[in-house]
């Protein structure tokens, strides 16, 4: 029997009896104080996060002592003040009276919830949260306490006492919040708790299943309330048999509700079970991954993922962290019996993390300033995802990475090795792939080796010389050209008369025709998917004509083309610039130097690439520099090795605000239409070039993917480079020291050393120069490309080199240079879908406000920093000017002896070097304390910040509940005074007298 009336009149007693005191909105205001507390908590302005996580990591545990405060009175004050009975004589049935007084409960528990939003103003003052998030974390919030609920009101009817109810209810809510915490790693009792539950909500999804496991102890609990309130119809004689029937019911109870929980969970695999709130929509999977996973399904092969995930890590991996292990739910929801999951918390220096690094997890040595402190970190995030015929690692994964697109391409790869594109390597004197000639990579420093150890993780690499690139090409060629002429012989001739018959034997005929090319090419030589070419202009010219009819023929190519290599110079001080277009190819006779040259034979063309431009439709001029002077990070400096100094080397490498470029996609200097650069956001160009499409060649379509934007200009080669000099003394016949000026000479090659120019003019000028485009034949009106090139140009080569890797870690923001490279590769052999799931990547929500409000304390102490590396530069200066001077006044008397003037130099050198080293210690001592103290006082500032917003907020949130008490409790007392008689009121006048009169 089920009467709303009933119910209504049930939950109105209640309800009015918990706001009929103080207590009720005491209640509250403790609630919401203690939720800021634990929301606006040191380690939530460590994670620089602006989200709930922190209060979601402990409001389980919270509601252990909330839930049974609110539960406590519930039955156990009904039965010691004997209103129980009167209660029971109301024409109400037991279920109507129990649902009443749950959902009185559940109201008061969902009032308080809703006055812990008034939080949210401080989280929206301070950040940019996904207000999706929100909205299903306090869904999940509003669930867990109702399913607690219904325990708390349990554990109250067992006894008279509130107080014991409390305990019991604290103990009995405990089971399902702390199941999950103590049996971390074992899948199917974590899967029981609340914490587990709980987590899918609190990442902005709100799935079927875990409805259902809240909905489910709800009706376990209240029927079991049910239960024991009706005891009290049970007759003595009768109790026995009425005990084992109800045991049963539980039983059956029980199994109907793991049953539908299961189906449930097998139900998960579909989309519509699970409603994703985040505003990028980052955990409903994208349909490549669906047929990733179909495709195991369909060919039986079961994938078992093991994650191996850190508890606690820095600031920057939060949020990849939280990421990473809801898509691992995903994928463990959607793949049912054929998705395994296996999440592993790794601690340090324990078995696990052992397990980890066999795995192919490769740890991450993390050092973060953490209060003033550098706190050093191993942390773990990344996974080993094995299958029946393959198994892979995904090594780690951070912010930046786009997860989706790893976990799915590592799944693919396991499960199908034919997906794995094969990446073809063209020697050049780039050595881009690492290749000598004894055929092996010269070594871990060498320039392009992690960019190398990255592609080689996504795709098969397959390496060719410039002596063997040239028979393959003719090869290779020679096979399709026969294959094609087989393919016209073959097609059958039209049947006018049966239009039918005619299109099954086209169908037929190129079925057999794609077979027996499958099987010639089989035979012959197998084309990579992508060919990398780096430094085209240092190949010969036997393998410049092979790659130009490679081109020709269709095959995919991306060319990286530098008229600076910048890297070189980086690497190796001293040995100046090399391997330039415009210059001639480095002896390969160098002894331990062979490695810088490619080829005994002269490089094509002269290093101009003429043929491969005009073949490409470009314009190029080769040797023109290109740069921009946009620069959205101005407190940034390319670090350098000690020697070199804090100040930029600009005598070295030339003007810094030409070899820094930085492109970003706020800027529109990407090409938002294709799918190469849609979704890059940020990368970085040393010395790059510029290309133009030449605009008489109609068979090619130019598209521009990378340009430099209006602050740009060029730099001719005559006006980029220079060549240094050096000052030699000699002697002449007289004995006189007589110095001069030369030119400086390469350590190893002892040539003028060629060096970029620290006087490099930058002319802006209007033209917006392009670095990157894809060049394609171009389309007639039908779609078809009757030029078959197929090429993405790139006007730089650094951009890839270990000096981007480390300028990188120093800028503590991840770029996309190598995320560009990849979808280049995926474009061109014609995985598409792949790239788009490689650019779903969020949008980090930080603290932007507070952020604001610190960077101006970090941008004071970096303003004094500098001057005081200035002051100290100049000091610096000056004892090395007084040096100089010394040693000049000696070299110009010409009273002394070469002898003398060598012994007196050297011993006045040494007695000012001496000087000059004690007075630079003190004022290396001095800078380094002076830095010191200026940290420590942003610290401090920072600080400061995060404690004044902190107790803004826990002391604004419980504001309105506690002014809302305070109206609501004076109204009532109001109310209550008009009722009272006048002369009944302590200190009026007719009372007075009237005590006084009764005495």
């Amino acid at each position: 029997m089920f009467r709303v009336h009933v119910v209504s009149a049930v939950f109105w007693r209640n309800v009015k009896q918990y706001f009929s005191s103080v207590l009720g909105y005491l209640f509250i205001v403790v609630f919401v104080t203690v939720c800021a507390v634990l929301a606006f908590n040191q380690k939530f302005f460590a994670d620089n996060l602006a989200n709930l996580d922190q209060l979601s990591n402990w409001f389980p545990f919270l509601l252990l002592f909330i839930v049974p405060a609110i539960t406590m009175t519930v039955w156990a004050d009904e039965k010691k003040q004997g209103t129980d009975a009167i209660l029971f004589t109301l024409p109400a049935s037991d279920f109507e009276i129990t649902l009443g007084k749950f959902l009185s409960v559940a109201a008061v528990y969902t009032i308080a919830l809703l006055f812990s939003t008034t939080q949210l103003i401080a989280l929206k003052l301070i950040g940019d949260p996904d207000w999706g998030v929100i909205v299903a974390t306090y869904l999940g919030y509003w669930l867990c306490g109702l399913a607690l609920l219904s325990i708390g009101m349990f554990a109250s009817s067992l006894t008279e006492s509130p107080t014991v109810a409390f305990v019991l209810g604290t103990i009995m809510c405990a089971v399902p919040v702390l199941i999950g915490h103590y049996f971390q790693g074992s899948i199917w009792i974590e899967r029981l708790g609340i914490s587990w539950n709980l987590e899918d909500f609190t990442t902005g999804l709100i799935p079927l299943a875990n409805v259902f496991y809240f909905v489910s102890i709800i009706v376990f609990m209240l029927y079991f309330n049910l239960v024991v309130i009706s005891k009290r119809h049970w007759r003595t004689s009768e109790s026995g048999s009425l005990a084992a029937h109800y045991i049963l019911r539980v039983v059956c109870l029980v199994l109907s509700l793991l049953a539908l929980n299961f189906v449930a969970r097998v139900w998960s695999s579909n989309d519509w079970t699970r409603a994703d709130l985040t505003a990028e929509k980052l955990f409903t999977l994208d349909e490549t991954t669906v047929d990733a996973i179909k495709k195991a399904k369909e060919d039986e092969r079961p994938v078992t993922i093991q994650a191996f995930v850190s508890q606690d890590v820095p600031r920057e991996y939060v949020n990849a962290r939280k990421q990473f292990l809801g898509l691992l739910r995903q994928y463990d929801y959607y793949g049912g019996n054929y998705v395994n999951l296996r999440l592993v918390n790794v601690k340090p220096n324990s078995p696990q993390e052992d397990e980890a690094i066999k795995s192919g997890i490769e740890p991450i040595d993390d050092r973060s300033e953490v209060g003033g402190r550098v706190v050093e970190q191993r942390v773990f995030l990344g996974a080993h995802v094995s299958s029946s015929i393959d198994d892979a690692s995904l090594p780690a994964v951070d912010s930046n990475t786009a997860m989706e697109y790893e976990l799915t391409r590592v799944i693919a790869a396991t499960t199908d090795k034919s997906r794995k594109l094969t990446v073809g390597i063209l020697d050049s004197d780039a050595r881009f792939g690492c290749v000598g000639e004894d055929g092996e990579r010269f070594g871990e420093w060498w320039t392009f080796t992690t960019t190398m150890k990255r592609l080689k993780s996504h795709c098969k690499i397959k390496q060719f010389t410039q002596e063997e690139f040239p028979e393959f090409a003719a090869e290779l060629i020679a096979a399709e050209s026969l294959s094609e002429s087989d393919e016209d012989a073959a097609q059958p001739e039209a049947n006018e008369e049966e239009a039918d018959e005619e299109e099954a034997a086209e169908e037929s005929v190129e079925s057999t025709d794609e077979e027996n090319d499958k099987s010639k090419k089989a035979d012959g030589p197998k084309s990579p998917d992508v060919l990398i070419v780096a430094d085209p202009a240092s190949l010969n010219d036997p393998c410049t004509q092979a790659l130009l009819g490679y081109i020709a023929a269709g095959h995919p190519v991306i060319v990286l083309s530098d008229p600076l290599p910048f890297y070189l110079p980086y690497e190796i001080p001293g040995l100046g610039l090399i391997n330039a277009p415009l210059m001639s190819r480095f002896p390969a006779q160098h002894g331990a130097a062979y490695w810088l040259s490619s080829s005994p034979m002269p490089k094509a063309e002269g290093g101009t690439c003429s043929s491969l431009h005009n073949a490409l439709g470009l314009d190029v001029t080769p040797g023109d520099v290109a740069w921009n002077l946009a620069n959205p990070h101005p407190n940034y400096t390319m670090p350098w090795r000690p020697e070199l100094g804090n100040q930029w080397p600009t005598e070295a490498f030339g003007p810094y605000d030409q070899v820094v470029n930085f492109v970003r996609a706020d800027q529109e200097l990407f090409d938002e239409e294709s799918d190469v650069t849609s979704g890059i956001r940020e990368m970085m160009f040393f010395y790059p070039g510029s290309i133009k499409a030449n605009e008489s060649n109609n068979e090619l379509e130019f598209t521009e993917l990378v340009s430099l934007g209006s602050q740009s200009g060029t730099t001719p080669w005559n006006e980029i480079i220079y060549t240094p000099t050096q000052v030699i003394r000699q002697l002449d016949r007289s004995g006189k020291v007589i110095t001069s000026e030369v030119p400086a000479r390469s350590r190893l090659t002892r040539e003028p050393l060629l060096t970029p120019n620290p006087q490099a003019p930058n002319r802006i000028d209007e033209d917006s120069y392009t670095v990157a485009a894809h060049i394609r034949g171009a389309a007639d009106e039908e779609g078809n490309r009757k030029n078959k090139t197929n090429v993405i140009y790139v006007a730089d080569s650094d951009f890839l080199s270990e000096m981007y890797y480390r300028q990188e870690e120093e800028l503590e923001q991840p770029l996309d240079n190598f995320v560009f490279l990849l979808n280049a590769i995926e474009v061109l052999a014609g995985g598409e879908n792949l790239v788009a799931l490689r650019n779903r990547r969020p949008v980090l929500r930080t603290l932007t406000g507070f952020e604001k409000q610190i960077d101006s304390f970090r941008q004071l102490r970096a303003d004094q920093t500098k001057k005081a590396e200035e002051r100290i530069r100049k000091q610096r200066e000056e004892a090395e000017e007084e040096l100089k001077t010394a040693s000049q006044e000696i070299q110009d008397d010409e009273s002394l002896g070469m002898i003398q003037q060598a012994q007196m130099f050297s011993q006045k050198r040494s007695d000012a070097l001496e000087r000059l080293n004690r007075k630079m210690d003190k004022l290396n001592d001095e800078l380094e304390d002076e830095i010191q103290t200026l940290k420590s006082t942003e610290q401090q500032q920072i600080s400061a910040k995060e404690s004044q917003i902190r107790w803004l907020s826990v002391l604004l949130a419980p504001l309105p509940a506690l002014i809302l008490g305070i109206f609501v409790l004076s109204v009532r007392s109001g109310n209550e005074r008009r009722t009272i008689d006048p002369r009944r009121r302590v200190g009026s006048h007719d009372s007075t007298s009237e005590v006084i009169n009764n005495g």
